[in-house]
């Protein structure tokens, strides 16, 4: 199972033959001892869980949640200015997608059927009282198999099985019809 954990500390990315994961220390102390808030995204394609954790005694917290190319939606802040501290500074409030409000923890949970090819899960705390406590998009990729893989059943036994049933009536045909020639010609010599 393949897990992805941000946090706002520096992230350190990896890429190898399981996919992408990208991890932070925890432990990284923010100015006047603010704890860093993470979000956490971890399934497969039955069930994606995006975790948001807030330690602080402050909040609440905004997190988003976009899969795909999903569109999101303007609110009360959109276009109404950007933010001017932390990783998100100088970026617009911009648009919300999946809004989930957090002050301690929250779950978001999805699930995508199988066949249905590779989707793209991404999170982010767009917006809080701690401007250096959010986190940019963090992305993960569960894939869900290939469309036309799933449209074709399971038919590897079921083509061997009958072939060979259909060669066996072939073949009784066939013998059938030999000795059916066969007495016939008998019974024209007799």
């Amino acid at each position: 199972m393949k897990r992805l954990f941000a946090t706002l500390a520096t992230a350190t990315i990896a890429v190898g033959m399981t996919g992408l994961a990208a991890q932070a220390n925890e432990s990284d102390e923010l100015s006047g001892g603010v704890l860093p808030v993470s979000a956490e995204i971890d399934g497969t394609c039955e069930a994606v869980t995006v975790t948001f954790t807030n330690p602080n005694d402050f909040g609440p917290f905004f997190g988003d949640v976009r899969v795909d190319d999903e569109e999101g939606t303007d609110d009360d802040l959109t276009g109404e200015g950007e933010f001017t501290e932390g990783p998100r500074a100088g970026q617009d409030y911009g648009q919300r997608y999946q809004n989930i409000e957090f002050a301690d923890t929250a779950e978001w949970t999805h699930s995508f059927e199988a066949g249905s090819g590779t989707h793209t899960i991404e999170a982010r705390v767009a917006r809080g009282p701690e401007q250096h406590s959010l986190i940019d998009w963090v992305t993960y990729k569960v894939d869900c198999g290939d469309d036309d893989a799933a449209a074709l059943p399971d038919t590897g036994a079921g083509i061997g099985i009958g072939l060979g049933i259909g060669a066996l009536a072939l073949l009784a045909a066939g013998a059938a019809l030999m000795i059916r020639q066969r007495g016939n010609a008998q019974s024209m010599i007799g």
